[in-house]
């Protein structure tokens, strides 16, 4: 009787022995199917932005500049900032071209103002060990081929790239201005730009002519500098042409000018001003001028900037 006990004890923890057994498979297997279910998901995902995305790069960076470093901050952004991206650049080249105007790389690049914020995705969380604990797992189950030789433990703790938030403005075209205006503009800056450039070249030379030998090096590198501009007028290449000779130079337009207002667009394309009080006066001018409005894009030193509503009230007031 004792003995048929025994075996009916021993028959009972293996019976046990095998439910927890079975429930341990069945467990691992649900959690398999799950995690390769995910990893597959995930993976083909990822392959689909990664082939959309390049696209969209691809017909971004064809529009910028050679080697921009516009396209890095874009490196990561979701396919819907980049399509959005794309669509408010063509939305720019489509009005300059009812202009009439020509849109350059370089204007684009000026007139991108990006914002990235990069954030991991939980780099210290151990997803395979947090199912061992979990679940009971061992590191045998985790280990284990569960399909086309991925283990659990590799399909858990798929590398996920970090989240990039990428927020962008972009400087709107110019209002519809009569082509015909535009072109009349265009053809007089020739007149406009050549006598500033030569009276002050002018009055440089015979500077350095009456120096007798002690020339200072910053009139013969202004003096380089002007001839450059000029150069740039002979080949009708004048928003070139200001930004070699500085600001000053499509400032005085204005402020002599100020009908001209309407046509700063073509004129105020890479304006540079130095990282100094004489630069903040250059700037306060360009403002007040009508030369720059809020939104434009202008450098400060080795610093792309955007004129901003505070810098316009500031300046005139409001």
């Amino acid at each position: 009787m004792a003995f048929r006990f025994h075996a009916q004890g021993a028959l009972n923890v293996m019976k046990d022995n095998e439910e927890r057994e079975k429930e341990r498979k069945d467990r691992l297997l649900t959690i398999s199917g799950t995690a390769l279910k995910s990893y597959l998901e995930n993976k083909n995902s990822r392959e689909s932005s990664s082939a959309q995305k390049a696209v969209l790069l691809k017909q971004i960076s064809d529009l910028l500049p050679e080697d921009s470093a516009v396209i890095s901050q874009l490196s990561g952004a979701s396919v819907e900032t980049l399509t959005d991206l794309s669509k408010a650049i063509k939305t720019n080249l489509d009005s300059y071209d009812a202009a009439s105007l020509t849109y350059t790389p370089e204007m684009l690049e000026s007139d991108l103002n990006l914002t990235r914020v990069e954030v991991e995705n939980n780099p210290d969380v151990d997803l395979a060990e947090f199912y061992k604990n979990m679940y009971e797992l061992s590191d045998e189950d985790l280990d284990s081929d569960v399909a086309g030789g991925l283990t659990l433990r590799e399909m858990l703790n798929d590398p996920e790239k970090p989240d990039v938030g990428l927020a962008f403005r972009i400087k709107k075209p110019p209002a519809s201005i009569d082509p015909s205006k535009q072109t009349a503009f265009r053809n007089l800056l020739p007149d406009l730009l050549a006598p500033v450039i030569s009276s002050e070249k002018s009055q440089l030379d015979s500077q350095i002519s009456n120096a007798e030998g002690n020339i200072p090096i910053e009139l013969e590198q202004r003096s380089d500098v002007l001839e450059q501009a000029q150069e740039a007028l002979k080949n009708k290449d004048y928003t070139k042409a200001i930004e070699i000779a500085g600001p000053e130079l499509a400032i005085k337009i204005m402020e002599t000018n100020p009908s001209y207002r309407q046509f700063a667009f073509m004129i105020n394309s890479g304006l540079s001003f130095p990282d100094n009080d004489i630069g903040d006066d250059l700037l306060t001018r360009a403002i007040k001028s009508g030369l720059l409005k809020e939104g434009d894009t202008y450098m400060l030193g080795t610093q792309t900037k955007m004129v901003t509503e505070e810098m316009v009230n500031l300046v005139i007031g409001g």
